[in-house]
């Protein structure tokens, strides 16, 4: 038959998170604490030096705030039960000129297979959004799409952990940093 299939569709899934002021409340003053401690704190392999990570840290505190706030999200697009394994972190961007290079998260020492970002920080009118690439395009260099996925401040967005991403530079400069809480998920 003739026509114009679409084969194995990306699936995400994008809500709004209610208690966000909340997850505020419990974890703004220690991320304040950590960014004025040390305001570029990021691992080596990264690109990006201009940043504020909690990844590779004992993240206890947010590994609660998954347990109590995001996993009911998580629930809405994935089988809770089969979660064996959370990684979770914030990133801190502080100014226009700080960004994240393109990377995924199955590519690394421990393969997950989803990954989750709250945008606890956020103003669409001078952040930048979190830009995804075509994963065609590791296959055929003629797939350089990429899409900016409209989010506002307490948005929540699930995805394979294998889709390609970055936060590019803002053409903004803003003084109210730009802070996300994000994830990794193996399941079993």
């Amino acid at each position: 038959m003739k026509g114009v299939n679409g084969l194995f569709p990306v699936l995400t899934y994008q809500d709004s998170v209610g208690e966000t002021e909340e997850i505020k409340n419990e974890i703004l003053s220690t991320i304040s604490k950590q960014v004025k401690e040390n305001p570029y704190r990021v691992p080596i392999e990264w690109e990006s030096k201009k940043l504020h990570t909690s990844y590779g840290r004992n993240n206890s505190l947010l590994q609660k705030v998954f347990k109590k706030y995001y996993k009911k999200y998580v629930s809405d697009f994935l089988d809770s039960s089969f979660i064996s394994y959370v990684e979770i972190w914030f990133n801190h961007y502080a100014s226009a000129d700080y960004y994240q290079e393109c990377h995924n998260h199955s590519i690394v020492k421990t393969k997950f297979d989803y990954s989750g970002v709250h945008f606890l920080s956020y103003n669409p009118e001078y952040h930048s959004p979190l830009r995804f690439y075509d994963p065609l395009r590791l296959v055929n260099s003629a797939n350089e799409f990429t899409l900016d996925l409209p989010v506002n401040e307490g948005d929540i967005l699930l995805f394979p952990s294998y889709l390609e991403h970055s936060v590019p530079q803002s053409i903004n400069e803003y003084k109210t940093p730009r802070i996300t809480v994000s994830f990794n998920i193996r399941l079993w």
